[in-house]
């Protein structure tokens, strides 16, 4: 299948980072037209950022991405319009998520890919046997 005008992506985000952690939420999908004037939608990139800002005293967090053309995961809209009512409403800290142009949705990936480039990873020296663990 041939990505044409007819099959736009269309992106979400939803960003919720504040003074104590960084909280980064995108969604992509690609809109396939079906014979019945209705559409599917694909998605094509979901990504997850959670990191904490204090990693004195809370450190925390979380990325996770799936992504591919060959992904398996639709949303059960059927039209654009329900597609958006659906991510205003999508929610897993009370704010749904807004529709964005393709530059605004790159431009806050990149944003969560540096923050997670530039996280500290886990330091396993830290965490050996009679360590101090919070």
């Amino acid at each position: 299948m041939k990505i044409t005008e007819e099959n736009p992506i269309h992106f979400f985000v939803k960003d919720q980072s504040c003074d104590r952690w960084y909280r980064i939420e995108l969604e992509a999908f690609l809109e396939i037209p079906q014979h019945d004037d209705t559409s599917d939608f694909r998605t094509v990139e979901d990504i997850r950022l959670f990191m904490s800002t204090d990693l004195v005293d809370y450190e925390c967090g979380t990325f996770q991405i799936d992504f591919g053309r060959a992904d398996g995961i639709h949303s059960w809209a059927k039209t654009l319009k329900e597609l958006i009512e659906i991510q205003a409403r999508e929610s897993s800290m009370s704010i749904g998520f807004s529709q964005a142009t393709k530059e605004e949705y790159l431009k806050l990936r990149e944003k969560a890919f540096n923050i997670y480039l530039k996280h500290p990873k886990t330091d396993y020296e830290g965490l050996k046997l009679g360590s101090e663990f919070r």
